[in-house]
């Protein structure tokens, strides 16, 4: 109950992520991950972004629709 208030929905609201938020939202994850921007992670950034992906803070989703 506490989480539904914190994220501002009802209880007969679904909170749905369409594909392309969802692909946004890694690809912006991966770039933050890529420390030198050579489009490729090395295995301290794999394991940092990986380690995002098992553990995600979902308060950023909102920001995808717009």
């Amino acid at each position: 109950m506490a989480e539904r208030a914190i994220l501002g929905t009802r209880e007969s609201e679904e909170c749905k992520v369409s594909k392309s938020q969802l692909l946004r939202f890694i690809e912006a994850k991966f770039q933050a991950a890529d420390r030198d921007q050579d489009g490729l992670l090395t295995v301290t950034e794999l394991g940092n972004f990986l380690r995002f992906l098992s553990h995600p803070d979902l308060r950023s989703l909102r920001s995808w629709d717009r």
